[in-house]
């Protein structure tokens, strides 16, 4: 796996010199020859001085070498180059980490703290980079693109889109939509840039690619005939209900409203109306309607109660169902098998439905010939 950074450290080494120590001698001078020796004179005899001895001060080394060090330098690199512009490996790893971001806000989870190295080493596979990479080569062509065919973002749009999306997510101010983009790791200015990004490849799409797109009538009748699996309702069942309360944590309680469910369950059984039971003795919010709760499709009920409801027949009451909130009996109101939807209350949806698989067919062979026709180099 790539390091999310790369470090260089350059270290200088100064060594000490140690001097020499050099010893210098001084002797008396000799002396001059002599003529014919004269009479011998009683001189007394003066013994020579002791040498002189000349020495340097010896240079005391350093107890250690000295050494020098430079701060670690980051060097960035080129990841990729698109025509005449370059994506460098900062660029990649940072799409790769709010990639990752995005997902863990998706799921619930736990944020990755900024600056933590694990979770940086975890999010920077060789898989996710090249996946990023090839994302952020789109998109600069996209830019590129963009700016050859004159399309621009202007600042008023800039902000429509910031306000919509406000309004569209219950933002009150900018502040809270800063608070919201700082949670996730993101600042206003960068969020700012990516929108407007986003903004430009839209409108470029929308002149180059969807504007070329054409259905006729006729195409979205065939589409629909061709995919009624696709248009088709699931079954549904109408329900009423009697639901008496009873905490499953007090069992006296619990007990006495098993008993009056049974003996409403007699009742019923015996002819009474349900409608009218519900009014009187059910819990739920729907006995003022008579116990009618509505529509429900499989898996829409808690399991205890699916499973009941969809048992049933038209007209049939259940029997006792426990669940952790109490008694309840339900009866079958109405019931819906598969059905397909009617061609004219659907067929704007249809047509929406083709028209983006049309776009979506029609950008990959614009987006083909643009990546043909560009200078793409690859170097991660």
């Amino acid at each position: 796996m790539r390091a999310a950074l790369l470090f260089i450290l350059f270290m200088g080494l100064a060594l000490a010199g140690i001097g020499s120590v050099g010893l210098a001698i001084a002797g008396t001078e000799p002396a001059a020859p002599q003529t014919e020796p004269a009479a011998p004179q009683a001189q007394p005899v003066v013994p020579p001085a002791e040498p002189v001895i000349q020495q340097t001060q010896p240079v005391v080394p350093p107890a250690e070498p000295v050494i020098q060090k430079t701060q670690p330098v980051v060097i960035d690199r080129i990841a990729a180059v698109v025509n005449q512009e370059v994506i460098t490996l900062s660029e990649v790893q940072e799409a790769v980490l709010q990639q990752a971001m995005a997902v863990a806000v998706s799921r619930g989870g736990p944020l990755p703290q900024p600056g933590d190295p694990g979770a940086a080493a975890a999010a920077l596979t060789p898989q996710a980079l090249s996946q990023q990479m090839r994302r952020l080569i789109e998109r600069r062509l996209q830019q590129q693109a963009a700016e050859q065919h004159g399309i621009t973002v202007t600042e008023a749009e800039l902000q429509q889109a910031i306000e919509d999306i406000k309004t569209r997510n219950r933002f009150a101010s900018d502040d809270a939509l800063a608070r919201a983009l700082a949670a996730e790791g993101m600042t206003m200015e960068a969020y700012r840039r990516q929108l407007r990004n986003e903004l430009l490849v839209a409108k470029l799409v929308s002149r180059e690619v969807r504007s070329t797109v054409v259905i006729a009538p006729e195409e979205v009748q065939q589409y629909y005939d061709q995919h009624a699996d696709d248009f088709s309702l699931p079954e549904r069942v109408r329900l009423r209900q009697i639901f008496l309360a009873a905490p499953a944590d007090n069992a006296e309680e619990h007990e006495s409203k098993r008993a009056k469910a049974q003996s409403l369950l007699e009742q019923l059984r015996n002819g009474a109306e349900f409608d009218q039971l519900a009014r009187r003795f059910s819990n739920g919010p729907e006995a003022k309607e008579g116990g009618l709760l509505g529509w429900f499709t499989p898996g829409s009920l808690m399991p205890q109660l699916d499973r009941a409801a969809f048992g049933l027949q038209n007209g049939q009451i259940s029997d006792l169902i426990e669940s952790p909130v109490g008694w309840h009996i339900l009866k079958m109101e109405e019931r819906e098998g598969h059905r397909r939807q009617p061609f004219e209350s659907i067929k704007d949806a249809v047509h929406g439905r083709l028209m983006e698989q049309r776009t979506r067919e029609r950008y990959e062979e614009w987006f083909l010939e643009l990546r043909r026709n560009a200078y793409v180099d690859i170097r991660l």
